[in-house]
């Protein structure tokens, strides 16, 4: 349902959904992803986003804590 606000909300937005803990979607975004461009990940605090990027840098640069919620 989320899904689809955003879509609905940023039609000419590209929305790729994701997870660092099932490692859902996290190969078509790095098919996604190319070098020189800049991308944004969005999300409420404490959602995963840092440990998504880290799992995309395969290794930690960003600190994180536990994912809540």
């Amino acid at each position: 349902r989320k899904i689809e606000e955003v879509n609905k909300r940023f039609p000419s937005i590209d929305n790729l959904s994701t997870s660092s803990v099932t490692k859902e979607g996290l190969n078509k975004l790095l098919e996604y992803i190319k070098k020189g461009k800049t991308y944004c990940f969005i999300g409420s605090s404490g959602v995963g986003k840092s440990s998504l990027i880290n799992k995309l840098l395969n290794r930690d640069m960003i600190s994180t804590k536990e994912i809540s919620d």
